[in-house]
């Protein structure tokens, strides 16, 4: 079959996890399946700009481009089946669990979607701009937004469960002085997000209710600041090859120096 590399589009080319390709040009969306050298369908549309991310379904292609917004498009035809245009946005976010979107804005605000017919089914108005996808975390979704050095992680339901628990009910919230915050990672009930503050880099842990655990800076660069769970802790890298792993309760266990030069990311 054809490679991915040589499939290439004018404005974009989208990837899925399952291996399945969509590339645009300036009038056209071609799909392709893993394994075939032919499109399984070719379609007159213009998206502008075509995100990188594609997540395709048997009931929907999900996508984003720069003037449809988010939408979604039949897997058989490429007919577009609904489309969500948020105003007054220019960066959108998107992540999926299950059968329902979350799709974050950096006009702040944070809605659940239905892949199923493109229905918004909650929508939360913060007063900071969303700067990344959510994460799951156990059964709800936790965010972060950002303008500055002002950073918050909100926590909500992603789906409903009862009278008590709506679909986007917010658990909790959290702010916090640090700029430049990192994609956050989630494991046993813990979050921990980096960032920078008074020009050193930061590394914060969260418990389940939001309460901050402990901080520590690191030697990392804040501007590639990366983070990953690493056994019951987690490790921190930027692009220079400055690795830090950090145990559970923020000890320091070791640090790898610079190895070479910067990376992309």
């Amino acid at each position: 079959g054809r490679s991915i590399c040589d499939r290439l589009g004018e404005t974009g080319v989208a990837l899925a996890a399952t291996g399945q390709t969509l590339t645009a040009t300036n009038d056209q969306l071609a799909f392709f399946q893993p394994k075939s050298p032919n499109a399984s369908w070719i379609r007159s549309q213009s998206v502008g700009t075509l995100g990188q991310k594609l997540l395709v379904t048997s009931q929907a292609i999900i996508a984003h481009g720069s003037t449809r917004g988010l939408m979604a498009l039949s897997p058989h035809t490429g007919r577009e089946l609904w489309r969500v245009d948020p105003s007054r946005t220019q960066k959108l976010f998107w992540s999926h669990q299950g059968q329902r979107l979350l799709l974050g804005t950096d006009s702040g605000t944070i809605s659940g979607i239905d892949i199923a017919d493109g229905q918004t089914r909650f929508q939360i108005r913060a007063s900071l701009p969303c700067v990344g996808q959510a994460i799951f975390y156990g059964r709800d979704v936790l965010t972060i937004l950002n303008r500055g050095e002002h950073t918050a992680i909100l926590v909500c339901a992603l789906i409903g469960r009862g009278k008590q628990r709506s679909a986007g009910t917010v658990h909790w919230t959290r702010e916090v002085i640090l700029a430049n915050p990192c994609q956050p990672v989630s494991a046993n009930k813990r979050v921990w997000i980096g960032g920078s503050r008074d020009s050193q880099s930061y590394v914060l842990c969260l418990g389940p209710r939001g309460q901050i655990l402990w901080e520590r800076t690191v030697p990392c660069d804040a501007d590639t600041l990366c983070l990953l769970p690493f056994g019951d802790g987690v490790l921190a890298a930027d692009a220079r090859g400055v690795s830090v792993r950090i145990l559970p309760e923020g000890q320091l266990d070791w640090i790898l120096g610079a190895s070479g030069d910067e990376i992309d990311r």
